[in-house]
C-alpha cells in the first residue's frame, strides 16, 4: 500500500512539474576574471525557479566556471557550452532535467548545436547556440545569442540581425509548419528605436531587421515602457544606450508567453553597492520570462 501511495504521489508531482510555467533566465556574466561566480549564479537561478539558464560571455579558459556551476546547480542540471570562440566568448545553456527535456528531433547533434552563420562577420564573438526543448506541451527552439557590441560596428550588427531574421524564417519554412515556436534569448547590444543616444535619436535598424514582417517580438520593450529607467546593462556606457538583453519571440511563442512576466532580476541588490556587483559578477543584470506549457499550438 505504501509503495502504491508513493507511486501515485510521485506521478502527481511529475504531472505538477510538467504543467507549471517554464521560466527562462538569461545572463551575460562577463566571466573574464579567474574567480568563481558559480555559487552566486546558481543561487540566483534557483531562487527565481529558473528551468533554463542561458549564459553569454562564459570563460572556459584558463578557469573553468562550467564545472563549478554544474556542481552548484546540482546533479539534476545538464548543460551545453559552445566551442567556436576563445577566452570568455562562449555561450552556455543549463537546464533542469527534472522539468525540461532536451529534444533530439528537429535539431542535429543531440538536440543542441552551434550556428556560426548568425554571428557572421564577427570572429571575436561566439557562434549562436541553438537547442530544442520541451516542457509540458510547449516545445520550442531556443537560440542563445550575443550580437556584436554596439560600440564596435553598427553595420555588422545590422548584418547579424538580418541573418538571424532569415535563419528563423528559413527554419520555419523548412519545417513546413511543424514547429513555429522560436525563443531568441541573450545580449542584443542595442536599445529600442527612438531612444536618445548622444544627443541624437537612434532609429536602430538592427531592431527593425529582427522584428521585420512581424517575425520577432521583443518582450523587454514593455519593461522599458513601464519603467524608462530600466537597464539590463549597468556598466559605464558613454552614449547611455540601453543595450537591452532579453527575449525575442516568434508569434506562436508569444501565445505561450505569460504577458508582462519579463523582468530584470536585481541581483545587484545582494551586494553593498553596484561597484561590488560589477567587480564580482558582471556589468549586466539577469533577465527572466515565463511561458505557459499547458497547451500545444
Amino acid at each position: 500500500m505504501k509503495t502504491y501511495v508513493a507511486t501515485l504521489f510521485a506521478a502527481a508531482t511529475a504531472i505538477a512539474v510538467q504543467a507549471g510555467d517554464l521560466r527562462i533566465m538569461s545572463w551575460n556574466i562577463e566571466d573574464a576574471m579567474p574567480h568563481s561566480k558559480a555559487a552566486f549564479i546558481a543561487s540566483t537561478a534557483k531562487s527565481e525557479k529558473a528551468d533554463i539558464l542561458a549564459l553569454q560571455d562564459v570563460n572556459v579558459t584558463p578557469y573553468n566556471l562550467i564545472n563549478d556551476l554544474t556542481e552548484a546547480l546540482g546533479q539534476n542540471w545538464a548543460y551545453r557550452v559552445t566551442k567556436g570562440a576563445q577566452g570568455n566568448k562562449q555561450l552556455a545553456i543549463f537546464w533542469n532535467t527534472d522539468s525540461v527535456n532536451l529534444k533530439t528531433t528537429k535539431v542535429p547533434k543531440a538536440g543542441a548545436y552551434e550556428e556560426k552563420s548568425i554571428q557572421v562577420g564577427d570572429k571575436r564573438n561566439e557562434p549562436a547556440q541553438v537547442a530544442y526543448f520541451q516542457k509540458g506541451a510547449f516545445d520550442f527552439f531556443l537560440i542563445n545569442v550575443n550580437l556584436v557590441n554596439a560600440w564596435q560596428d553598427h553595420d555588422m550588427k545590422l548584418q547579424q540581425a538580418a541573418v538571424l531574421h532569415d535563419w528563423v524564417n528559413g527554419k520555419k519554412r523548412a519545417l513546413s509548419g511543424t514547429e513555429n515556436d522560436f525563443v531568441v534569448v541573450g545580449t542584443f547590444n542595442f536599445g529600442f528605436p527612438g531612444e536618445r543616444v548622444d544627443e541624437e535619436t537612434y532609429n536602430n535598424p538592427a531592431y527593425a531587421a529582427l522584428s521585420g514582417n512581424g517575425l520577432l517580438t521583443f518582450t523587454m520593450r514593455d519593461v522599458w515602457k513601464k519603467d524608462p529607467s530600466a537597464f539590463t546593462y549597468v556598466g559605464d556606457w558613454v552614449d547611455n544606450d540601453r543595450l537591452m538583453d532579453g527575449f525575442a519571440l516568434s508569434k506562436p511563442a508569444v501565445r505561450h508567453y505569460v504577458s508582462g512576466s519579463s523582468r530584470i532580476v536585481r541581483a545587484d541588490q545582494k551586494f553593498a553597492d553596484m561597484d561590488d556587483y560589477e567587480d564580482d559578477v558582471s556589468e549586466h543584470l539577469p533577465v527572466i520570462a515565463r511561458f505557459k506549457t499547458n497547451f500545444e499550438d
